[in-house]
């Protein structure tokens, strides 16, 4: 599930300055990397494999055209049975310009 929040992070990130894109041509330089997350998970019991839990993970700067950020943080909840689940949280970037910007994002797994 790790390898899909950072995912679910990118597309509304890069969704958010693209609405700029539709009239002109722009370069984006992408550079993302995210820490291993803080996870606490606490077993439902009903089935095996189901689980609750909070993460929260940092992510390192990254560049779109002349927006730079300093770096980001998400924090994510998810209901987990075994290899499938649903999470939902918030990812909140600081630029370089002293903007900060919040996303809200949710994932399924198969």
């Amino acid at each position: 599930m790790r390898i899909s929040h950072c995912l679910i992070i990118v597309v509304p990130v890069a969704l958010l300055w693209s609405a700029g894109a539709v009239a002109q041509t722009h370069h984006f330089f992408w550079t993302y990397q995210c820490t291993i997350p803080e996870m606490h998970v606490i077993k439902v019991g009903d089935q095996p494999g189901h689980a609750l839990g909070v993460e929260q993970f940092n992510c390192s700067s990254f560049q779109l055209e002349t927006d730079k950020s300093k770096a980001s943080v998400s924090t994510l909840t998810f209901d987990a049975w075994g290899p499938k689940g649903h999470d939902s949280g918030w990812n909140t970037i600081n630029m370089e310009n002293g903007d900060r910007v919040s996303l809200h994002t949710t994932a399924c797994s198969p």
